[in-house]
C-alpha cells in the first residue's frame, strides 16, 4: 500500500558565469560629457537648476562598420528623450529609453530634457546587443504550479522571465541597458524556480540550457593611414632633368613597414610634366620641349587599403632651345669636280627661322637646308657648319676628303705603215700601231701600261712614264699583219694591268677594223718583187756592206821614204 502526501513547496537551482575585463559594445556618457544648459552637476549626475528644465546634448558616432543601437537613459525624475541623425533635416524625434535610434549608420544628436529629479549618465549599445539563450524543459511537469519560472540575468538587471513548459524554448532579449561598462565585470547567470502542487506522486523536471550567448560585440583593429611629409611645390626650366622623390623615408606606417607602401602618382598634365613610379620613388620629369603648370597627385596606401594623399604644383619654365643638327656625318670621300648632297636635318623646337652657315664657300645649303658639297682642290678639308636662331647658334664639322683620280681613255688609234698612216693593210705589211691615251681626270696618272692586241694577238706592252691631268699620252706597238681579212680587230688597252685607280674603269680600250688584202704578184725586177718596206731594209744593208767591202780593198797611203844623213 502507497500513501501519497500532498506537498506544497519550491526548489530553486541557478547558473552563474563571470567574466573581467569585458569589452562591452556600449557608447557611455556621463554628467561631464557633451553640453548642458539650465543644469547642474551633482553626486548623483545633472539636474535642473530651478524650475525650467534643463538641457543636455551630446553626439554619438558610428564606430568603424558598425551600428548605432538602443539609447539608454539612467537615473530618476521626469525627463524627454530627443534624437536627430547627422545629416538629416527636419527637428529632433522623441524616443523612449531603450528604444532603437533611427538611421543606425549615422551619427545621432542627443538631447534630454531633464525637468525634475537626478539623470545619472546615458548609454548608446552598439549593433543592439542581445541575449540569446536556447534550452528545454524535460520531465513530469504535473506537480508544478503555474509560478515555476525561468529567470535570465546580468549583473543586477533581470533580463527575461519565461514559464516553465514542457519543451523547447528560445529566449532572445535586448541586453544593452545591462552590460557592464567598458573592460568592467559582467555576471551573467540563470536560474529555475520549481513551485511544486503536488499529490505526493514522485516527479522528474530538468531544465536543460544548451547555450547562451550575447550578440553585438564586435573587436575592430585600428589600421591607422600612412603618414607623410608635405609634399613641396616644385619648379623647373624647360628640359631640365627630372626629380627622384623617395617616399619611404618620408612616410610611417602603423602596421606596414614604408618599403612595402604601395605608391601611385598621376599629372594633373601629362604634357607638361609626367609623373612615375620607380621602387619607392616618385620620378617627376618634365617633358621635353614642353612647359606650363601642372599638379601632381601623389598616393600612398598601406597593405589594408587605408592611404595618405598628397599634391604638389609643379611649374615649367619656358627656355629657348638650342636647334639640333642631325645627320651629319663625321667624314666623307668625294671625287674633286663632282658634288655631294649630304642629308640633313636642322630643327628647332621653338622657330622656324634658322640661319645655316659653313667655313668653305664651295659648302652650300639647298632649299631643304641639305648641305651641298662642291669641292674644287684635293685634299682633305674641315667644314664647320652653323646653325643660329637668333639667340643660341650651334656648330658641328666635317671631313671632306676631295681624291683627284685619274681617268684613263684611248682617244685614237692611228696605224702607220712606213711613217704613213693608212687605211687599209695588205698581208705582210708591217705596221706601227699609235694609241694616243688622253687623262681626263683631275689626278696625274704614273707608269700607264697601255697592251696593244692585233686579232686578239698580244703584240706589244707599252709603258708611258706619266700623263698628267688633261694630258696625251702616245704609245706605240709594232707588229706584223697577215690576211687576207675582212675586218682585222685592232685594240688597244690603257692601264691594261688594273693598277691605276681612276674615276672610271668602263673607258679604257678601244677597238677598231681593218681590211687586210692578199699580196699581189708580177714579173717585175726583184725589188718590185718585194714589199716597200722589207725592200728598203734589205737595200740599206747591202749598200753598207758594199762601202765596207771598198774600203777594206783600197790601197794604203803613199809613205815618204827617210833620207839618211851622215
Amino acid at each position: 500500500v502507497k500513501y501519497h502526501q500532498p506537498w506544497y513547496s519550491f526548489e530553486t537551482t541557478k547558473a552563474r558565469h563571470t567574466l573581467n575585463g569585458v569589452d562591452s559594445p556600449v557608447v557611455d556618457f556621463g554628467p561631464y560629457d557633451g553640453e548642458i544648459s539650465g543644469l547642474s552637476q551633482v553626486s548623483c549626475g545633472l539636474t535642473p537648476n530651478g524650475p525650467e528644465a534643463g538641457i543636455w546634448t551630446f553626439d554619438v558616432e558610428v564606430p568603424p562598420l558598425q551600428q548605432l543601437g538602443r539609447l539608454h537613459v539612467y537615473g530618476a525624475g521626469n525627463h524627454t528623450i530627443w534624437a536627430l541623425p547627422d545629416g538629416f533635416d527636419g527637428d529632433y524625434s522623441e524616443k523612449q529609453s531603450g528604444e532603437l535610434l533611427d538611421n543606425p549608420d549615422s551619427t545621432q544628436q542627443i538631447r534630454i530634457d531633464i525637468e525634475d529629479g537626478c539623470i545619472s549618465g546615458a548609454r548608446v549599445d552598439i549593433n543592439d546587443p542581445h541575449l540569446v539563450a536556447y534550452g528545454a524543459v524535460s520531465g513530469e511537469l504535473g506537480g508544478l504550479a503555474d509560478t515555476s519560472y525561468i529567470r535570465f540575468a546580468v549583473g543586477s538587471e533581470l533580463i527575461a522571465s519565461i514559464p516553465m513548459e514542457d519543451g523547447a524554448f528560445v529566449v532572445d532579449v535586448p541586453v544593452g541597458y545591462a552590460l557592464p561598462e567598458r573592460l568592467g565585470e559582467m555576471v551573467a547567470g540563470v536560474a529555475a524556480r520549481f513551485q511544486w502542487s503536488s499529490n505526493g506522486t514522485a516527479e522528474t523536471t530538468v531544465v536543460h540550457i544548451h547555450s547562451i550567448s550575447i550578440t553585438g560585440g564586435y573587436d575592430v583593429e585600428w589600421d591607422l593611414d600612412p603618414e607623410c611629409m608635405p609634399l613641396d611645390d616644385m619648379s623647373f626650366n624647360e628640359d631640365d632633368a627630372g626629380v627622384h622623390i623617395p617616399m619611404d623615408v618620408r612616410c610611417i606606417d602603423d602596421l606596414t613597414a614604408p618599403e612595402d607602401l604601395a605608391l601611385s602618382a598621376v599629372s594633373g598634365d601629362p604634357t607638361v610634366i609626367e609623373a612615375t613610379i620607380v621602387d619607392q620613388y616618385v620620378r617627376i620629369q618634365p617633358v621635353r620641349d614642353a612647359w606650363g603648370e601642372a599638379s601632381v597627385m601623389v598616393v600612398v596606401e598601406d597593405e589594408r587599403g587605408n592611404t595618405w594623399t598628397g599634391e604638389m604644383s609643379i611649374t615649367v619654365n619656358p627656355i629657348e632651345d638650342p636647334p639640333v643638327l642631325e645627320g651629319l656625318p663625321l667624314t666623307v670621300y668625294i671625287e674633286l669636280g663632282e658634288t655631294m648632297v649630304v642629308d640633313i636635318t636642322v630643327t628647332d623646337s621653338d622657330t622656324q627661322s634658322l640661319t645655316l652657315s659653313a667655313s668653305r664657300s664651295w659648302a652650300t645649303f639647298d632649299t631643304a637646308n641639305d648641305l651641298i658639297l662642291t669641292p674644287v682642290e684635293s685634299g682633305s678639308h674641315i667644314v664647320e657648319i652653323g646653325v643660329s636662331d637668333g639667340t643660341n647658334d650651334i656648330s658641328q664639322s666635317i671631313e671632306v676628303v676631295v681624291t683627284a683620280k685619274p681617268d684613263l681613255l684611248i682617244e685614237s688609234i692611228d696605224v702607220r705603215r712606213d711613217g704613213l698612216s693608212v687605211s687599209e693593210l695588205v698581208d705582210g705589211d708591217v705596221i706601227e700601231i699609235y694609241a694616243y691615251v688622253r687623262n681626263e681626270g683631275r689626278g696625274l696618272a704614273d707608269a700607264v701600261n697601255v697592251k696593244c692586241t692585233v686579232g686578239g694577238i698580244l703584240v706589244g706592252v707599252v709603258m708611258v712614264e706619266s700623263i698628267p691631268s688633261g694630258g696625251l699620252g702616245v704609245a706605240v706597238c709594232d707588229a706584223q699583219v697577215s690576211g687576207p681579212d675582212d675586218a682585222l680587230a685592232i685594240e688597244v688597252v690603257a692601264d691594261s694591268t688594273a693598277s691605276i685607280d681612276e674615276t672610271s674603269e668602263n673607258n679604257n680600250d678601244r677597238l677598231i677594223t681593218m681590211i687586210v688584202s692578199e699580196r699581189e704578184t708580177d714579173s717585175g725586177s726583184i725589188i718590185d718583187s718585194f714589199d716597200r718596206g722589207p725592200a728598203v731594209v734589205f737595200l740599206s744593208i747591202g749598200i753598207i756592206l758594199i762601202a765596207l767591202t771598198a774600203l777594206y780593198f783600197s790601197p794604203s797611203k803613199v809613205r815618204k821614204p827617210y833620207e839618211h844623213r851622215k
